[in-house]
């Protein structure tokens, strides 16, 4: 009997010291795979420019309804005393930042193809958003300063203006999507330009 408790307990400490062995592999196989994920963060183009950019919060929708908004409804004029200053080189407007996670999304029809909607999601930006932020055009042309100062006003109106970058482009099988409709059950206008 005490032989076989032995053998049982010299089994017991093997069987451990794989798992410990295990477990010890897998955390530095985890460790090896978190570091070039974190290298591929840092290294890789975002597609925008996003050094010495600095952004004020204007267009966060405010809880409160008294004097909610008063920001946004005047945003040409914050841009003009944030362009006065003699370090800041461009300013802009936009509903988000390059690069989060556009909680605003909507289906999309190409051209009145109620057949092939896709999903798009929506980024409001003015005329000075592709300068400040280093995002090339690659065909068309960008928003100019009297549509976008009317942009906010228009929404959910006809005869928008659209931006597409080359993946939505493509999601909705376009080569060339310079001129064409965009319809969903909240806007409808047409695409004006492409950027990479």
């Amino acid at each position: 009997v005490a032989a076989k408790s032995g053998s049982g307990q010299t089994l017991i400490r093997s069987g451990l010291v794989v798992l410990q062995f295990s477990i010890s592999n897998a955390l530095v196989i985890g460790t090896f795979i978190v570091a070039d994920q974190m290298q591929l963060v840092l290294e890789k183009d975002l597609g925008f420019n996003k050094e010495e950019v600095v952004v004020a919060e204007i267009f966060r929708w405010e809880r409160s309804l008294s004097g909610g908004g008063r920001l946004q409804r005047r945003y040409i004029q914050v841009k003009e005393a944030f362009s006065k200053h003699p370090n800041i080189l461009k300013v802009s407007a936009s509903s988000d930042l390059p690069g989060q996670s556009w909680p605003f999304r909507e289906w999309f029809f190409p051209e009145g193809n109620l057949d092939k909607g896709v999903e798009l999601r929506l980024f409001g930006a003015d005329e000075e958003f592709l300068e400040c932020y280093d995002i090339p055009l690659v065909a068309g042309r960008n928003f100019d300063l009297a549509y976008a100062e009317q942009a906010w006003r228009r929404r959910g109106k006809s005869g928008e203006l659209f931006l597409l970058n080359e993946t939505a482009a493509k999601a909705l099988g376009w080569t060339d999507p310079v001129g064409r409709g965009l319809d969903s059950h909240v806007r409808k206008g047409h695409v004006i330009g492409v950027v990479k």
